[in-house]
């Protein structure tokens, strides 16, 4: 794991588990802080209206979509998630079932800390992946935070890149298991 802090660690993916990231705190309020003082955070745990609602997503099940223009630059939200070690990380979502992949909402922070969106987590979690994204993941003080890096315009798909690093060639089996349906013309498939 690269655990420099603001620089989304680059997660080995086994074949048989998939990782989607985040991570939360469980503070209510908007957090101005080491790294993050001259961001305004849109929302956090309900706390205020976020500038995205989810709906169904053409990228992968549900999604969030901008209701507002958010400018680049924008702290959007912090994602929620139950911290726990990546030991009960693995306890909680085994890769036991050959050629079966599950759905988990994890995020590794650093080799001690991850955090799982399927617990405790919020509308973050609805992020999607793309290859050509419009918001990144930054760690800040041991939490993630969805910043936007351009304008994103109402009713466009927010999305950041996960980062996935498939421990095999990218054959056409491995882009089975692993598809990526966000259309952008930059797509690795």
């Amino acid at each position: 794991f690269n655990t420099r802090e603001h620089e989304l660690p680059r997660i080995e993916a086994n074949p048989h588990e998939l990782f989607h990231l985040f991570l939360h705190s469980r503070e209510s309020a908007p957090i101005r802080g080491v790294g993050c003082s001259s961001r305004q955070v849109l929302c956090q745990s309900g706390a205020m209206k976020c500038p995205f609602e989810v709906r169904s997503s053409p990228i992968h099940g549900l999604g969030a979509f901008a209701t507002e223009h958010i400018p680049a630059g924008t702290r959007i939200i912090e994602y929620a998630g139950a911290r726990i070690t990546p030991e009960e990380a693995h306890a909680r979502y085994p890769d036991s079932i050959a050629g079966v992949s599950h759905h988990t909402e994890l995020f590794a922070i650093d080799d001690d800390i991850v955090i799982d969106a399927s617990v405790d987590g919020n509308e973050a979690r609805f992020i999607n992946h793309s290859c050509d994204p419009n918001c990144d993941a930054v760690i800040d003080d041991k939490r993630i935070w969805i910043e936007s890096i351009r304008d994103i315009e109402p009713g466009e798909e927010l999305a950041y890149d996960y980062a996935f690093i498939l421990p095999e060639r990218h054959s056409p089996a491995a882009k089975r298991r692993y598809p990526c349906h966000c259309g952008a013309l930059n797509c690795r498939g």
